[in-house]
């Protein structure tokens, strides 16, 4: 039960003794205590690194959509055009946010896909574990249809790679032990990237796609639990990361 300023907060019980005469007895019961704060955390993408693109590097580039699904939200980030090996690309401030999610706006069938939505993080953390997946394509024009809203892997858009990442509280805490620690964490994506493995190629074909997703996280101010615990999100492990 939540008690707000204007409630009585006062449980009556009534005792009735037995016998002539008696008069009942009145028992005060103050309202619960509420749980202590426990410390919170927010995750945010910075950019990413093209070290090997799709097919080969001298013909063409890659462009490029950002995908982070959560327990609570699905975001697509903008496409990133003219994308070659080496180059990095970054994330404006308004589609950066991945947990936890406040204001928001231009949402796409319940989605966030910038443009046209804009989306920060809010003032409160969230509690560990965390847990979402990554998800990186590279986007082509398909002649038979095509995804509206956008998302990261259309018709005939190409996976790079994917993976879920998991971070437990204790890992939370211990890369972030005071209120302001950030850490940042690399994401390799790649159809050879471990654990996958990929035979050796033939002689001049391409080689395998490879990018780098450059993620921070930063211990926020203590907060009570949420009322609702997180929904469960599977997925592989994820090692702690290392300040």
């Amino acid at each position: 039960m939540i008690y707000s300023p204007g409630a009585l907060g006062v449980a009556l019980t009534l005792a009735v003794a037995i016998g002539c005469g008696a008069e009942p007895v009145l028992a005060q019961v103050g309202p619960p205590t509420l749980p202590g704060k426990i410390p919170s955390f927010k995750v945010e993408a910075l950019g990413f690194k093209a070290l090997d693109e799709t097919g080969y590097d001298w013909p063409g580039s890659d462009e490029i959509r950002v995908g982070f699904v959560t327990p609570f939200e699905d975001i697509t980030s903008r496409e990133f055009g003219d994308v070659d090996a080496g180059e990095t690309r970054t994330f404006n401030a308004d589609e950066s946010c991945i947990i936890p999610v406040g204001a928001a706006t231009g949402r796409q069938l319940g989605r966030l896909v910038g443009p046209p939505s804009n989306w920060f993080c809010a003032d409160l953390g969230r509690p560990g574990p965390l847990s979402f997946e990554v998800v990186i394509g590279e986007q082509d024009i398909s002649l038979f249809g095509f995804d509206n809203p956008p998302t990261v892997l259309g018709p005939a858009d190409d996976l790079i790679g994917r993976k879920t990442l998991t971070f437990t509280p204790e890992e939370l805490l211990a890369a972030m032990p005071t209120v302001g620690s950030t850490v940042e964490e690399n994401v390799l994506l790649g159809p050879c990237v471990a654990p996958l493995v990929c035979p050796d190629g033939f002689f001049l074909e391409p080689s395998p796609a490879e990018y780098r997703v450059t993620l921070r996280l930063t211990r926020m101010p203590d907060a009570l639990p949420p009322i609702v615990p997180d929904p469960s999100s599977p997925g592989a492990h994820h090692p702690a990361p290392t300040s």
